[in-house]
């Protein structure tokens, strides 16, 4: 089970947070999950797109052996800094979704982990994953469900927005601004991905306590990375109101909350969509 934080407790750094706190508690759920839809055979060239500190990325080599390549990329200096880390020998590269400093036809599977919904473009950058793809390969991505159907964080985000106005607590719905299954099906479908297949997964957001949820999420989600600063004050009075809204979902072993995600799966055009059709 997670540490809580204790109030006031510094912190090195939004991605060192991520990483220690955010990864095991949440984006760590889904990375096996993620790639067992993949069945990535070994010698498989896969990229992580907003690789983050690099779970996917470091889940991923298990798969793929000595003779694949995995690379994990990002947009976010420090994320990457803690991914090597994490990992020194990982191949992680510095940049944008938007433009792919890769080759057309480089990888057999590309995969993002809550990443899409951030993105400027998102179009864009879907097709972009395309055209790094081979003819017939693959994509895996992950968004989390609508908010609505995530308690804990609409229990932040009101908290926010009690708190802190509608604006800050606005950033912190772009991570859900992809919760329509069928929105996010027809985005990848209008990117030329074809055969695309979602699902719905449900898991448990655990933390030591509300308090530590709390502490975690806006030290270490988008809202760290927006440069979102909550005083002292204001962080105390969030953390009662959500405690109290999560009170249904608290006992004495901590924090345990619904959260619930969209996994997808899709194909490039080419050899394997044809043999698919043919079969």
């Amino acid at each position: 089970m997670m540490r809580q934080q204790e109030p006031g407790q510094s912190v090195a750094s939004v991605a060192e947070v991520y990483e220690q706190y955010m990864v095991p508690a949440a984006f760590a759920l889904w990375a096996t999950d993620l790639l067992a839809l993949l069945a990535l055979p070994p010698g498989s060239r896969v990229l992580d797109v907003a690789c983050g500190t690099g779970i996917v990325a470091r889940t991923a080599v298990h798969h793929t052996g000595a003779t694949g390549v995995v690379v994990g990329l990002d947009l976010h200096a420090g994320m990457l800094a803690v991914a090597h880390a994490q990992d020194p020998t990982g191949a992680w590269v510095h940049g944008s979704a938007s433009a792919l400093p890769f080759t057309t036809s480089t990888f057999d599977v590309v995969v993002c982990q809550q990443g899409v919904q951030f993105f400027p473009d998102r179009l864009t950058a879907l097709r972009e994953m395309s055209r790094v793809l081979r003819p017939g390969g693959r994509v895996a991505l992950a968004v989390w469900g609508a908010l609505d159907h995530n308690p804990g964080h609409a229990a932040l985000a009101q908290g926010l927005a009690h708190h802190m106005g509608t604006a800050v607590a606005a950033v912190l719905h772009t991570s859900f601004s992809l919760g329509d299954a069928e929105v996010f099906q027809q985005l990848l479908e209008q990117a030329g991905f074809r055969d695309v297949v979602l699902s719905r997964s449900v898991k448990t957001l655990r933390f030591a306590s509300p308090e530590a949820f709390v502490r975690v999420w806006v030290q270490g989600s988008v809202l760290g990375r927006a440069g979102v600063q909550v005083h002292d004050d204001v962080l105390t009075a969030m953390v009662r109101e959500v405690t109290a809204a999560l009170r249904p979902y608290s006992n004495a072993e901590g924090l345990g909350v619904p959260i619930v995600a969209h996994l997808a799966v899709g194909h490039t055009a080419g050899e394997c969509s044809a043999q698919r059709a043919s079969s």
